[in-house]
């Protein structure tokens, strides 16, 4: 369990990655780096059934949206694009 300060953390953490993200999706650090802190900034939720809520997901699928239509031979979009629709259907 993440707590207190250590939340902040995470969040602030994550909220750096998506800021350096907009700056330049072609940042494959800050794709991987933001798809390992969002599942520990949502571990505590209660009765969920995903491990990121649902609406989360919509807004990076809308990020990612622009990233792929900016540069859609970049492989670092398209790695958390594959990690994202993994949360939703898993195999």
């Amino acid at each position: 369990m993440v707590r207190g300060l250590q939340k902040a953390f995470v969040q602030s953490e994550c909220d750096i990655a998506e800021a350096i993200i907009k700056k330049n999706f072609a940042n494959f650090s800050a794709w991987h780096y933001r798809g390992k802190l969002m599942p520990i900034i949502y571990q505590d939720l209660p009765n969920e059934l995903l491990t990121i809520p649902l609406e989360k997901i919509k807004s990076d699928l809308d990020m990612l949206q622009h990233a792929l239509f900016t540069d859609p031979k970049d492989q670092s979009s398209w790695n958390y694009h594959e990690w994202l629709i993994s949360l939703i259907l898993p195999i």
